[in-house]
């Protein structure tokens, strides 16, 4: 689905379009990051019950990113016991639920390791909008149970910063036990620091994409990378 059909849907009362809507301005993907244009989209969705949406509200106006009326406040206080189907607050507590769609059949599947949920939530729906099947996890530990159950894993990408098991720690494990040899490995990232870029060449990453990210360059990396992976493994 396209942004404007997204935006379509949202106007026209989705749920689920409105807190995609959301994300989009929040994170800056395919536009620039705008938090109140974000704050509107969560506001309509929160009105309708989202749990997920009034908690992201709260958030931004913590992080002093918004400011919050004393309406909204009544508004999100009152939304946020409410339970719907279409809220997507169940990512907070299980990020590998985070799918968009069913991928056609004997589509490449792709790990995707990031412990914000957030994340893992538009990165699986630009995947999946690209006929990729998708695994999350959320950290390196929850990575490598992924893996055991998911055998076929195509490709990997992977946060750099993250509890338990961070990415580095991971890709030094899985290098060391020589797991998913010659599978193409990106790093999607909020640190570009000269030592981390370094340290990501000795473990053969393949490419590194900053985050935040415009969707349709994240999708060219994503193809690229395993384009050229059976090439460099050869």
């Amino acid at each position: 689905m396209s942004s404007e059909e997204t935006k379509k849907k949202a106007e026209a009362g989705s749920m689920e379009a409105q807190c995609s809507m959301a994300l989009l301005y929040e994170l800056g993907i395919d536009r620039k990051i705008d938090f109140n244009e974000a704050a509107k989209w969560w506001k309509l969705a929160a009105n309708q019950g989202s749990i997920w949406a009034a908690k992201k509200l709260r958030q931004l106006a913590d992080a002093k990113k918004i400011s919050l009326t004393a309406e909204d406040v009544s508004k999100i206080a009152k939304a946020a016991p409410l339970k719907h189907p279409a809220d997507l607050s169940e990512f907070s507590a299980s990020p590998r639920k985070a799918v968009a769609k069913a991928p056609a059949s004997g589509a490449k599947k792709i790990l995707v390791v990031d412990d914000d949920p957030i994340i893992l939530e538009v990165v699986s729906i630009l995947l999946s909008r690209e006929n990729f099947a998708v695994v999350t996890a959320s950290d390196g530990q929850d990575a490598l149970t992924r893996i055991a159950e998911n055998p076929d894993i195509s490709a990997l990408i992977v946060d750099m910063k993250m509890p338990v098991m961070s990415g580095f720690e991971f890709l030094h494990f899985i290098r060391k036990k020589q797991i998913l040899e010659g599978v193409p490995i990106i790093f999607l990232t909020s640190f570009a620091q000269y030592e981390y870029v370094e340290e990501a060449k000795r473990l053969h990453v393949n490419a590194w994409i900053i985050k935040p990210f415009l969707a349709e360059i994240f999708v060219k990396i994503v193809r690229k990378t395993l384009s050229e992976a059976p090439k460099k493994c050869a």
